[in-house]
């Protein structure tokens, strides 16, 4: 939602991109247990294929010991020109991340200069609840892929059968 806000506001974003950092601080394998096969599929391909804005960089901050095995699983989904952009930081220096995030857009927690993240979460909070009628408007529209020019892009084309396959019988 907030990108969407973005994308409305600001010609810039869709232009320039945009720089993601993930504080991955408390993450455990519970969560990322979570996130199966199909989910982490359709994440990566809206980033890659269906996201306004391109991601210039991805830095995930903080990453505990297991985050390189399931980055490594995940990568082989990813473009090679997305892969490139994701960097993944096991250090808990702030200092390392100046070189890629300037610290004017950084919240004071991570020695940054955009204010405390709570003032930031309130900002957006609030910003969001404004376009409440905007969101909703927004729902009804959707693609009409009768209408696309080659092979449609619905789900079943884009990612396989989807579902289990727990009661599959092979002789």
């Amino acid at each position: 939602m907030i990108s969407d806000i973005i994308v409305n506001e600001d010609d810039h974003f869709v232009i320039c991109g945009m720089v993601v950092f993930q504080d991955m601080t408390g993450l455990t394998m519970s969560h990322m247990a979570q996130m199966n096969p199909v989910i982490t599929k359709k994440h990566v391909a809206y980033f890659q294929e269906a996201h306004p804005s391109r991601s210039k960089q991805i830095h995930f901050f903080n990453i505990p010991s297991f985050f390189d095995t399931l980055l490594g699983i995940i990568k082989p989904l990813i473009k090679e020109k997305f892969q490139q952009r994701i960097y993944a930081h096991n250090t808990s220096r702030v200092e390392d991340m100046y070189k890629y995030i300037p610290k004017s857009i950084l919240p004071m927690e991570y020695g940054g200069e955009a204010g405390p993240i709570q003032e930031l979460i309130d900002y957006w909070k609030n910003k969001v609840e404004s376009y409440a009628d905007w969101f909703k408007d927004d729902s009804q529209y959707i693609a009409n892929e009768s209408k696309r020019v080659g092979k449609a892009k619905i789900a079943n084309n884009f990612f396989g059968i989807e579902g289990s396959f727990r009661k599959l019988d092979i002789d």
